[in-house]
């Protein structure tokens, strides 16, 4: 006689899922108690390292903007940083700029530049928003740009720049800035830099032209093309742009 066969018992693949244990608490994938606790905080702690924050910028919500540089004072145009979760604590990155428009670093609460500058060889500043007191920003430079960095607080979305623009009466031809970001040493591992909003330009558009010397005799009601004056005489004329 043939001996009865025996089951054959596949072994079963536990789930990853919590399930009701006896006794009480749960299993999670065959842990029970503190083991499980430990394992799922192992995993969401992995999970939480490896989401990254990305850091962009723009300006009026673009890369690129252009405005007229004024014939007086200054004119302000925002420049918005965005970071993409926001990272749980204080971080720095450095921004370089470039462009053929020249900077010019103030002391703090100077609105217009002051005798130093007054050859007006200069076209923007750089303003950071510090505790709602404006400061301006003074440039290191390397071999690549001029640079400085500017702090994003923990929990923030968000900090803003100020591009100050001084205006002039000088014929020339428009100009650029180019604001860069780029990581520090010191900027956290987990915070990247977009690749396509890692950079804004901003044109300073000329707005002056030469304008034609006018000449007109004082007594006379007609732009002066040629006149005559006796030898001895004088004529009275006014010169006006």
């Amino acid at each position: 006689m043939s001996k009865p066969s025996k089951p054959i018992h596949l072994p079963r693949f536990r789930s990853f899922l919590p399930a009701p244990a006896a006794g009480g608490g749960f299993v999670l994938g065959g842990l029970r108690g503190a083991a499980a606790v430990l394992l799922g905080l192992v995993v969401f702690g992995l999970t939480a390292r490896v989401q990254a924050q990305t850091v962009s910028i723009d300006i009026g919500g673009a890369s690129t903007s252009t405005a007229s540089e004024g014939n007086s004072e200054s004119t302000t145009h925002v420049i918005d940083i965005s970071v993409s979760p926001a990272h749980s604590t204080d971080f720095r990155i450095d921004f370089c700029l470039s462009g053929d428009a020249n900077f010019v670093s103030l002391s703090d609460g100077d609105e217009f530049p002051n005798s130093a500058h007054s050859d007006r060889d200069y076209d923007y500043s750089i303003l950071e928003p510090v505790d709602e007191i404006t400061t301006f920003i003074s440039l290191r430079q390397d071999n690549n740009c001029h640079f400085s960095g500017v702090q994003i607080g923990g929990g923030s979305t968000s900090q803003q720049l100020r591009l100050r623009v001084f205006g002039d009466r000088d014929i020339e031809s428009d100009e650029t800035v180019t604001m860069t970001l780029r990581r520090r040493s010191d900027t956290p591992g987990a915070v990247t830099i977009s690749s396509s909003a890692n950079s804004v330009t901003h044109t300073i558009e000329n707005d002056d032209t030469a304008k034609a010397l006018i000449i007109t005799e004082t007594e006379g009601a007609n732009d002066v093309r040629s006149t005559e004056v006796e030898e001895g005489g004088s004529d009275n004329y006014l010169v006006r742009l």
